[in-house]
């Protein structure tokens, strides 16, 4: 899924280091691309992946990673962890903030929605984010083994992404985001670089639809891709 390629590294020594914030690695992306996954619903990722800037950068991009530190309130996590040298394998993040996401389809969908229109209130919304954590001044864990949400089982796979424990039996640092897109707020966006949207309700006219997400980021960019999808 996504970037998860650029942490695989042949050196599997672990070096320890105090780190400011949990946040330890920004990136970017040239596009986001529409996949589908096993069980038929619309992963949105990354394609053209860009290493922006590290808690090791220096100059110009020491500057940009401690502005994007500050923008998130990541200041003060103060924890001395390990990491793969040269990679960590946690604390990852997507440096942009999704201020926009809408969903239509190129055909009329039902009666309640004509082609072009928003579907946003018949979309989930499936994701994960550290915001939570941050906020609390990295003290609210989540317990995913006691409150696994529901919706999640459609794709269990979100869980895992970038969500590493910071010691091994320790709950982990990336909340659950689950909504109906069409009650998404920009907060919930913070520190969310893909997501995963799932139809809850099937069309009652063709079943072939070209579906397009369209997404505003805080920068401005506008991407617009789009995928086509056989309902059943």
């Amino acid at each position: 899924m996504g970037v998860i390629f650029v942490l695989i590294n042949s050196c599997s020594t672990r070096e320890y280091e105090t780190f400011r914030s949990y946040i330890n690695t920004y990136y970017d992306f040239d596009e986001f691309v529409l996949t589908l996954s096993e069980s038929k619903n619309i992963c949105v990722t990354g394609n053209g992946f860009i290493h922006l800037a590290d808690w090791q950068s220096t100059g110009y991009l020491k500057k940009l990673y401690d502005d994007l530190c500050t923008l998130h309130n990541d200041l003060n996590y103060n924890k001395k962890r390990d990491y793969l040298k040269g990679s960590p394998d946690w604390g990852w993040s997507y440096k942009g903030t999704f201020s926009y996401i809408n969903v239509f389809s190129n055909k009329d969908f039902d009666e309640d929605h004509p082609a072009g229109s928003s579907l946003n209130d018949i979309v989930r919304f499936l994701s994960i984010s550290p915001k939570i954590f941050i906020d609390s001044n990295y003290k609210n864990f989540y317990d995913w083994d006691k409150n696994y949400p529901e919706n999640f089982n459609i794709e269990k796979s979100i869980r895992d992404f970038f969500n590493v424990p910071e010691a091994e039996g320790d709950l982990l640092c990336y909340h659950p985001i689950d909504k109906m897109l069409s009650e998404i707020t920009v907060s919930d966006l913070a520190l969310v670089g893909w997501f995963i949207i799932v139809f809850e309700k099937q069309p009652d006219m063709e079943k072939e639809h070209e579906i397009t997400v369209t997404i505003k980021e805080s920068d401005g960019r506008v991407f617009t891709p789009n995928i086509t999808m056989v309902f059943e």
